[in-house]
């Protein structure tokens, strides 16, 4: 038999055990430390759009000014899905504690950004249906 070692992706830790199996035959596994944010997690996702460094590419790409559609293709994911990634991370943002208003463009954080981004993102695409 092999063991083949296994580290959580977000905490690094080795403390992992296995955590079932996905509906297409994935293996599981369950992050034991403590002070992982994040707890289950696959070794090779089947969607790319669950990977992370996906995810986190996709909240680059938006606070950099690109759209919806060019972020869905230059990374091979739905549209849909770049949305959904985008309200999660403004979700995410919005759980902190609130902070003042700000006044110049670089103070504002980063999920006001990306919303803003989305929000335009929708008008456009609104205006261009009629």
């Amino acid at each position: 038999m092999v063991t083949i070692p296994v580290q959580c992706p977000h905490c690094h830790s080795t403390e992992v055990i296995k955590a079932g199996k996905q509906a297409t035959g994935a293996q599981r596994y369950q992050c034991q430390n403590r002070q992982c944010a994040r707890r289950i997690f696959l070794l090779q996702y089947q969607d790319r759009g669950r990977v992370p460094e996906v995810r986190r590419q996709v909240v680059d790409m938006a606070i950099n000014g690109s759209g919806i559609r060019d972020t869905a293709r230059v990374l091979r994911i739905s549209p849909t899905t770049v949305i959904a990634v985008l309200k999660k991370s403004r979700h995410a943002a919005t759980r902190q504690p609130r902070i003042p208003i700000r006044t110049t463009i670089e103070e504002v954080p980063q999920a006001e950004r990306l919303f803003a981004a989305l929000r335009n993102e929708r008008r456009i695409l609104r205006r261009d249906q009629f």
